[in-house]
Parts: C-alpha cells; sequence; structure tokens
C-alpha cells in the first residue's frame, strides 16, 4: 500500500545537473538526501552542484504505477505562482592536518555528515603516494608522471590496474629537459600539449585541433593570445597585479567586446561585467582554488581564477609560470625550482586565503638575508656577497627623511619573471665617520614607537611612488632591525610581501599611508625571523605584536645558560640581534 505522498521519497526519486552544454549527469544518491516540510521538498546536497540546470526524476506515473525512469516531467501551477529550484549552501566547515614538513595528511569535510580524506607520502620524500582516490608516481626530478583511480599498493610500487573503461581516469603527465610540462594524456588518448619561449613561458597550448598562442608581459602576466584555428584573440588589461580588464577582438576594432574584472583580495575574479554593468559570470572558490558555482552568459568563456593565474579545465590545473598547481590538493605537480625551504611542493605555506604565490617561486629567506647584510655595509663602505641570482641595481640606493636608506636588488627568473626587493638598511652601530648616522638611526628607532620617525615617512613615500613606477612586477620589501620596522610599514603601505629580521617595533597607525583601515586589511605575507634571545625582542617583545607571522630562530650566542654571567648574557643578546647570528639561525635551522 502506498498514497500519493509516498511516491516523492528518497528511492522514487533519482536526480541529474547539467551545464551549459545540456548533458545531464547523474548525481549519485549518497550526495543527497531529500527533506519534507509540508507541501515542500528539499533535495539537501552533502556537497555544491557546480551545473546549471537540475533536472529530477521519478519512477511513478499517472497510473501510480513503478517504472523506470524517464525524461518526460509535466510542472504545473497557478497563475501568479512560480516553481522555485534554489541551491542553498549550508555552513560547511573544512578542516587539514599536516606533518612536520607541511604535507596534507587528512582533509575532514563537514556538512550534513563528514568526509574524510586520508594522504601518505613516499619514505624520505615530500612526494604524494596516495589520497585514498588516486596513486601518483614520480621520476627521478620530482615530476608527477603517472596518476590513476584503479591501483594496488604494494609497499611504495604503484601498480595501476586498469588504465581504461568506465570510472576509471587514468593520467600522463610529460615534461621536457627543463622540467616543463609539455603534454597530457587522459585513459590513453592526448588531451592538450604545450610549447616553451626559451625563458620558459608558454607560448601555446593545442588542445581538439585548436592552437593557442599566448604572450606575456616582462612580469609574467598574460596580456594576449589568439587561436588560430578561429582566428580570435582576446587583449588582458593588468595594474598593480590584479585583473582590470579583458578585450575580447582586436583593441582598436570597433567591434571589440570589453569585460571588467571584479576580484577578491587575492587577486581571484569573482565577477567579470560587460560595458552596461551586466554580470556576465560569476564564480566562486574552495580554499585552496577548487572552481565551484560557476554561473555565465551565452558564451562568455573565463580562464583565469585562483589569484588571477589561468585554469586549465582540460587537466584541471592552474598555470603558474615556473610550474603546474593542482587545487584539489592544494600542491604544485612539480618541485620548485628554486629549491627553497624543506618542501618544494606545497603552495603558500598552506595558508591559500591569506599568501599569494604569483610566480610559482616562493622567495627565499636566507637570500633576503644576503641582501639585508649586504645594504648595511653597502652603505658602511662593506662588501658583502649576495645568494640566488639577486644583483644590486645601478644607483641601487634610495634615500630620504633623517637618515632612511634602501637599496634596490632584482632578479630575472628562468621563465623571464623579474622581481624586486627594496632593502632597508638597520640601525648603525660604529663611531668615528659613522657616529652621526649612527645617532640618526637611533633616534629614528625610538621615534617609531610614536609615530614620529622621519625615516618611516620617507620610506612610506618612496616605496608608493616606487610600486606605482613598477605595477604589475613582484616586488618584496626586506629589513633587519630599524629597516624591519621601515620595511613593515612600507609592506603594509602598498599591500606586499615583506622579510623582516630581529625587527624594531613600529607604530603602523599613526603613519599617513599605514593608517589603522589599511594595517587591519593587509593581505600580503610578512614574515618576521627574531633570533631567540636578541636583545630588541628582549626588550620590546611584551609590548610588540607580529603584524603576520613570527618564527623564532636558533640563537648563535649564549643567553640561556646559568652559568653564563648577566654582563656576558647582555653582550651576547646585542650580538644575537646583528645579522651574522641571523644567516648562522637561518641556516642551523635548514633555510636555504
Amino acid at each position: 500500500n502506498y498514497s500519493p505522498s509516498s511516491r516523492i521519497n528518497a528511492g522514487a526519486l533519482d536526480l541529474y545537473t547539467a551545464d551549459s552544454s545540456g548533458a545531464y549527469q547523474r548525481v549519485e544518491p549518497a550526495s543527497w538526501q531529500l527533506a519534507q516540510s509540508g507541501e515542500e521538498y528539499v533535495f539537501e546536497l552533502r556537497e555544491p552542484l557546480a551545473g546549471r540546470f537540475l533536472k529530477v526524476h521519478s519512477k511513478y506515473d499517472d497510473r501510480d504505477q513503478a517504472l523506470n525512469f524517464v525524461d518526460q516531467v509535466t510542472f504545473r501551477n497557478s497563475l501568479g505562482a512560480s516553481l522555485k529550484i534554489e541551491q542553498i549552501l549550508a555552513f560547511e566547515e573544512r578542516e587539514y592536518e599536516y606533518d612536520p614538513l607541511g604535507n596534507r595528511t587528512r582533509e575532514s569535510v563537514k556538512l550534513l555528515g563528514t568526509k574524510t580524506q586520508e594522504y601518505s607520502y613516499y619514505a624520505n620524500s615530500n612526494r604524494l603516494l596516495t589520497d585514498g582516490q588516486f596513486a601518483y608516481v614520480y621520476d627521478a626530478n620530482g615530476n608527477l608522471i603517472r596518476k590513476g583511480n584503479s591501483y594496488e599498493l604494494v609497499g611504495e610500487s604503484v601498480l595501476f590496474t586498469r588504465t581504461t573503461g568506465e570510472d576509471v581516469l587514468y593520467w600522463e603527465y610529460s615534461y621536457d629537459l627543463a622540467n616543463r610540462l609539455v603534454a597530457v594524456n587522459k585513459n590513453g588518448v592526448p588531451v592538450v600539449s604545450y610549447t616553451y619561449d626559451p625563458l620558459g613561458l608558454r607560448v601555446e597550448r593545442v588542445t581538439d585541433g585548436q592552437r593557442v598562442h599566448y604572450l606575456f608581459n616582462l612580469s609574467g602576466e598574460l596580456i594576449w593570445e589568439r587561436n588560430l584555428e578561429k582566428n580570435e584573440e582576446s587583449s588582458y588589461i593588468w595594474w598593480n597585479g590584479e585583473h582590470l580588464a579583458k578585450v575580447e577582438g582586436k583593441p582598436t576594432d570597433s567591434l571589440a567586446v570589453r569585460f571588467f574584472y571584479h576580484t577578491d583580495l587575492l587577486g581571484s575574479p569573482m565577477v567579470v561585467t560587460d560595458s552596461s554593468g551586466e554580470v556576465v559570470w560569476r564564480q566562486d572558490y574552495l580554499p585552496f582554488g577548487e572552481r565551484i558555482e560557476q554561473e555565465r552568459a551565452y558564451a562568455y568563456a573565463q580562464t583565469h581564477g585562483l589569484t588571477g593565474k589561468e585554469y586549465d579545465e582540460a587537466i584541471g590545473l592552474y598555470y603558474y609560470n615556473a610550474r603546474w598547481y593542482d587545487p584539489e590538493l592544494g600542491r604544485f605537480i612539480t618541485e620548485d625550482p628554486a629549491r627553497v625551504g624543506v618542501n618544494w611542493y606545497i603552495y603558500c605555506y598552506n595558508n591559500p586565503l591569506y599568501f599569494i604565490d604569483a610566480s610559482g617561486m616562493i622567495p627565499t629567506p636566507l637570500e633576503a638575508a644576503y641582501m639585508a647584510q649586504h645594504v648595511h655595509g653597502y652603505s658602511d663602505g662593506k662588501k658583502y656577497p649576495l645568494r640566488g641570482d639577486w644583483v644590486a641595481r645601478d644607483n641601487m640606493l634610495i634615500t630620504g627623511g633623517d637618515g632612511m636608506i634602501m637599496g634596490v636588488y632584482s632578479k630575472t627568473h628562468p621563465d623571464g619573471t623579474l622581481e624586486y626587493a627594496l632593502v632597508s638598511k638597520g640601525s648603525s652601530l660604529a663611531f668615528g665617520d659613522m657616529w652621526e648616522q649612527t645617532k640618526s638611526d637611533w633616534k629614528n628607532n625610538g621615534q617609531q614607537l610614536f609615530g614620529e620617525s622621519e625615516d618611516v615617512i620617507a620610506g612610506i613615500a618612496k616605496s608608493i611612488a616606487f610600486v606605482r613606477k613598477h605595477s604589475g612586477i613582484e616586488i618584496t620589501f626586506i629589513g633587519h632591525s630599524k629597516g624591519g620596522a621601515e620595511a613593515a610599514a612600507n609592506a603594509v603601505a602598498t599591500n606586499k610581501n615583506a622579510i623582516l629580521f630581529n625587527p624594531m617595533t613600529v607604530n603602523l597607525k599613526a603613519y599617513q599611508g599605514t593608517n589603522k583601515d589599511k594595517a587591519e586589511k593587509y593581505s600580503a605575507s610578512m614574515t618576521a625571523f627574531i633570533v631567540e634571545g636578541e636583545i630588541l625582542n628582549k626588550v620590546f617583545g611584551p609590548i610588540s605584536k607580529p603584524i603576520d607571522k613570527k618564527v623564532d630562530l636558533s640563537q648563535k650566542h649564549n643567553t640561556k645558560s646559568w652559568y653564563i654571567p648577566d654582563a656576558l648574557k647582555t653582550i651576547n643578546s646585542i650580538r644575537n640581534h646583528l645579522m651574522d647570528a641571523v644567516i648562522w639561525g637561518l641556516r642551523k635551522d635548514g633555510y636555504k
């Protein structure tokens, strides 16, 4: 026995979703449940649906007979009433766990239920072995070369049991001698291939017989592309590293169509509008860049996603110039070519809601430390080495204020991307000819606490001007001691990344350009490396709160042992403040 109301139940219904192409795919019953409230029935989804269309099938016809699902349905409603199908996302909680090297070991997604995913890695490496769904195989250079969802594990040996067939996903990745991704196959069928220029930038993409050529600016940002087969081209306009607009057609053509980007604080496009202000595309993202809830009008094509980088939908990866990034894993598929840090696969310190890795390469703290030491020696007539292909620019010193000194350094990456570092000189501790500079530095150290430092004011103004002049180029602010406080203020004023060493405290909210609003909205990355027991942190630490991330370094000179006289402890705390102690601590703690 059953009543008409019993026809509507989870066992009698099936759910399908489709994108704009109209190709429907069944939503697995385990992914949804049916709830009833009066005459209203609600499909509660355990995961968001990415499709634009939703279709419900019933097993019953008008004679109350159980049938197979059919593609026919009639909705009837009174005039003035409307049929609504809404997708309401309930509160979702995502939790990630990591090992000491930064590898993700567990992911939990809580919506209606809890979905857990475990990750395991090859021994003595950061290479992913399995995430519970796929197994992964790498070459000797650390490049991902195969992954598949039909496999057996024997220790760390992976045997792919099927590479074709229903529900089988088997991917193969090929690289050139420079470890650049050049081809991808899916289930044995070629999907896409890439060609790169001598600087390492991808200049051609071929898929389904369609060839697309690309052109980049000096910052590695895509500014032009053309589909040769369709004879279609688009141009992209950038400002200060963020997308502003896209022009479909030749920019000088009166028939060219213009679109405008609306991005979040990370530079990820959320909405695209046309010249009349109408929304033509809308997108949201999961924390590590997976695209969800995409909406688009007519045939508008949007390929850029997380932090403004291009997303290749054919393979599910983002192109980050130096390498390719997998948003589902929150990892790059190849090692960092700069070989920085202890883990060469992770993205933005596993904090994608806060940090941006524009070039696919993470700046090295040791390179920054050598620049901080170099600018101090340069201004004092001493010569110190630089690391990692960084060079001092001609006429490198920017000066101003009471005695502000800032050095300009640059580095050209293998892919041709140009990067700058503005390095603020720390406090002088010299006498004789340098006594006036020493007095000025320590006077400004005290004034920083009250927002009265002429050096900070000058540094902010010079930094804003430099960033505007070099719009779109990655710029990192670096500083030690007094220069650390100045670098922090400069970074907040321009919303750029910063690396600080034993920094002096700065009252950011007291300076124009780093007011309370800017300080609270700072969204770049700032890391302060502080040697344990160094004098500034020992004195000002209780009243000094890090702006972003603080990292404690091992101390070179002992201040902790009970048998050390207090006078020597004080001397050692001063010695731990100097850059040679910072560099020693970075090396001892494994930084490159």
